[in-house]
């Protein structure tokens, strides 16, 4: 009888266990929007020039806290400010603002409107064992919806991030799970194996969303793909080129992304240094490289990779990336000390050579140099290409950190041997600034001589014609969901920026044509970016009355996204000065 009762109590318990773990939810928070349109509600006016405000987002709820960007302050420990359940925040001192845009540069408005995407695409976030709070809870899920299937697939991605740490500049690695990866370590067989597994249910998960599921990268199959050539990146830097070259696929990359890597490589002059930043303009290039052979006299250099010493170090490395090795005058040792530093250079406006910029960058010493505040006397911020003054690079920054110096050095070690190059894909307001840079096809080169336009108009005009209108589809709210059309788009845009022989002219314009008439002019000019659409148009000489009617639907939109707080003053400027021009 006892051991009746001994048996029944167990399959209770058991009954009980597998209860709890059906039972378990996820908690509910309040939306990022919510969040931050609260936080940017307070009244900031008290804090440092150099200070922010710190959001986490935890089981328990989000937590907020003081942060600097001065390495030496001393920050404040986060501090819970809404519980989670709880209707309303939790005061922390700030007081209401007033005036709510009186603080629209702050510190604090700038980080979170740079780390919202990031909150929106994670579960938990921006605290160390984030990645493994996420996980441990989403798989006790019975079953995941899309968003959280998207969770999931991030948080293994991150969990990539948190092993191979040692090196990370940003977010929050945690210390437990980091391998030891210093002094030029490379990853053992087992943690090599543990790194592809993550990788491997990380890009099984994404290819598990429906095919329209929005993205920043354009569809679920696009960022699975853009995963594997991560780890191709990493495996590169971490281990061994046999074992990153096991993550080139074939027929991954939809045809229109590849037909846009395409497009940037046979832009190039050969052997040239390529410099891209995002995911879909460095990873299609890479894969064509390695998958397909083309063009690999072309060095593809992610900027944002090169704050990232052991990435440096692999473009240096016999074995290396196509296109490499790459000339570096910095030494492996300088750039491992300026990691995560940030460098403040004080300089005259004079001229001075690449050489005389080389000979300052050896004499560094980030000990000294890198402290807190601290400025560096430096020849210039700007340096001639030629005995011609008017050919010259300048960095239009105050603080530098290791990508910028390391951009710089390579512009200056380089210029002259190889081609300078860099993708349309920039952003030109934070890349070296030179009237030298000439747009040939979809990159900008470093020339001292005008150049002759090599991009294929004619070629790209029958593929654009070729495509069936299938292609384009929206969602019920008329918003832009194929990854087909997002691209086809900023491919358009790209070209929108050539200088034009008088035989492309007529090309361009049927081009232009074909693209706009395809679309519904209420969904394209939703974004502003096609204001230079129209300004080519103009330029073209379309109708009037069709570029007006576009740029009446483009200052409508502008006019309420202004009127919800966003932060579009000078593009609506611009499309309204574009309009009274054309109503003239």
């Amino acid at each position: 009888m006892r051991t009746t009762l001994l048996l029944y109590g167990c399959f209770l318990l058991s009954c009980q266990a597998q209860t709890s773990a059906t039972q378990f939810e996820l908690p509910s928070f309040k939306s990022v929007d919510e969040v931050m349109e609260e936080l940017l509600s307070l009244d900031l006016s008290d804090l440092p020039a150099t200070s922010y405000l710190e959001l986490s987002r935890r089981p328990d709820g989000y937590y907020l806290g003081h942060k600097s960007m001065d390495r030496q302050a001393v920050t404040a420990e986060p501090q819970l400010w809404q519980a989670h359940g709880q209707d309303s925040f939790i005061y922390l001192g700030f007081p209401k603002s007033d005036n709510p845009s009186a603080n629209d540069n702050s510190p604090t408005q700038r980080q979170f409107h740079y780390k919202k995407a990031l909150m929106d695409n994670r579960l938990y976030w921006n605290y160390p064992a984030s990645t493994q709070d996420a996980i441990q809870a989403l798989t006790q899920l019975d079953s995941l919806s899309d968003q959280e299937v998207e969770f999931l697939a991030r948080a293994y991605s991150d969990a990539i991030y948190e092993r191979i740490s040692i090196e990370q500049v940003l977010g929050n690695p945690e210390p437990a799970v980091a391998f030891d990866l210093r002094a030029g370590r490379k990853l053992s067989e087992e943690q090599l194996e543990e790194i592809n597994e993550l990788y491997e249910k990380s890009t099984a998960l994404f290819r598990q969303l429906p095919p329209d599921y929005p993205l920043s990268v354009g569809s679920p199959d696009t960022k699975a793909t853009n995963e594997e050539i991560d780890a191709y990146l990493k495996l590169m830097q971490y281990h061994s080129r046999e074992a990153a070259l096991d993550w080139i696929r074939p027929d991954r990359y939809d045809p229109l992304l590849l037909f846009w890597a395409r497009a940037l490589l046979e832009s190039c002059a050969p052997d040239a240094l390529l410099f891209t930043y995002g995911d879909n303009d460095t990873y299609p290039l890479l894969y064509l490289q390695e998958a397909e052979g083309l063009r690999t006299d072309v060095a593809v250099i992610n900027a944002a990779l090169l704050n990232l010493p052991r990435y440096c170090q692999t473009l240096a490395a016999p074995v290396s990336f196509p296109g490499g090795p790459i000339r570096f005058s910095s030494t492996d040792e300088q750039r491992q000390s300026w990691a995560g530093q940030v460098l403040m250079l004080r300089t005259d406006e004079v001229d001075s050579s690449p050489k005389d910029w080389l000979r300052s960058l050896s004499k560094l010493t980030p000990a000294n140099d890198f402290q807190a505040g601290n400025s560096v006397d430096w020849p210039s911020a700007k340096f001639l290409l030629s005995s011609d003054s008017e050919h010259f690079l300048r960095m239009r920054k105050s603080s530098y950190s290791l990508s910028d110096i390391t951009i710089m050095d390579l512009i200056a070690t380089n210029y002259g041997q190889r081609p300078i190059c860099a993708a349309t894909t920039l952003n030109f307001d934070y890349f070296p600034f030179s009237a030298s840079w000439q747009q040939l096809g979809l990159i900008k080169e470093l020339k001292t001589a005008p150049q002759s336009q090599k991009y294929d108009l004619r070629g790209s005009l029958d593929w654009w014609q070729s495509l069936s209108p299938q292609t384009y589809q929206f969602s019920p709210s008329g918003t832009q969901t194929d990854p087909y059309l997002i691209r086809a788009g900023e491919l358009i845009l790209r070209l929108c920026n050539l200088s034009l022989t008088e035989d492309q002219r007529a090309e361009m314009a049927q081009m232009l044509q074909c693209f706009s008439d395809q679309l519904p002019p209420e969904v394209l000019f939703q974004d502003y970016a096609y204001y230079h659409l129209l300004v080519k148009m103009e330029e073209l000489g379309f109708p009037i009355p069709y570029i007006r009617e576009r740029a009446e639907i483009l200052v409508n939109n502008l006019e309420t996204r202004v009127s919800e707080g966003r932060f579009v003053m000078h593009q609506l400027s611009l499309s309204q000065e574009l309009l009274r021009r054309l109503k003239q």
